[in-house]
C-alpha cells in the first residue's frame, strides 16, 4: 500500500539536498536508507555511485529497470525563483524546488511504487536505479546498472511532455 505522506516526505527531502553531478552522496544515501527501510530485497552502491534497489518476484521473469538520476543542474545566477529552489514546499497541491520533475520526484515515486509490490504477484525482479552524472555524462552511468543487473528492459522516468 502506497504511503502518500511517506512518499511526499521523502520528495521533500531529497529536493532540499543541493545535488550538482559529482555531489549526489546525499541524496544517494538517502534513497538508499529509504529502500532499505521499504524492505527491497538488495539494496547497494555501485563503484561509480548508483544506488540499485532490487525487489525479487516470487516467480521467474523477467527484470525491468526504473532509472531516475539524482543529479540536477544548478541554479543559474540572476534567475528569479517564485520560492526557494531547495524549499521542497508544496504549494497549491504542487511540490517546488530544482529536480521536482527534473527527476526527483519520479525517482521517489519509483522507490514508493516498486517497494510497495506484493512480491507474490510479481513475475522476475523489479529494479530501482538512482543513477548519478546523467546531466554530464547522460546514459553512462544507466550502462553500468543495466550491466551490474541483467535488464530485459528499462523505463527511464525522465519528463518528456509524452515525446519519445
Amino acid at each position: 500500500m502506497l504511503d502518500s505522506d511517506r512518499l511526499i516526505s521523502i520528495t521533500r527531502d531529497i529536493l532540499r539536498i543541493q545535488s550538482l553531478s559529482g555531489e549526489e552522496a546525499k541524496v544517494s544515501f538517502r534513497i538508499w536508507k529509504e529502500m532499505t527501510a521499504l524492505g527491497f530485497d538488495r539494496v547497494w552502491t555501485d563503484r561509480v555511485g548508483n544506488v540499485v534497489g532490487v525487489v525479487e518476484g516470487a516467480q521467474p521473469g523477467p527484470t525491468i529497470v526504473f532509472d531516475a538520476h539524482t543529479d540536477t543542474v544548478g541554479v543559474s545566477p540572476g534567475v528569479p525563483w517564485e520560492l526557494d529552489p531547495f524549499s521542497g514546499e508544496v504549494r497549491d497541491g504542487a511540490l517546488h524546488g530544482r529536480g521536482a520533475a527534473d527527476m526527483k520526484g519520479a525517482l521517489a515515486a519509483m522507490v514508493h511504487g516498486i517497494g510497495g509490490l506484493d512480491r507474490a504477484g510479481l513475475k522476475g525482479k523489479a529494479v530501482v536505479s538512482a543513477s548519478v552524472m546523467e546531466e554530464v555524462l547522460e546514459g553512462v552511468a544507466l550502462e553500468k546498472v543495466i550491466e551490474q543487473t541483467g535488464a530485459d528492459f528499462v523505463v527511464i522516468g525522465e519528463a518528456s511532455d509524452l515525446q519519445i
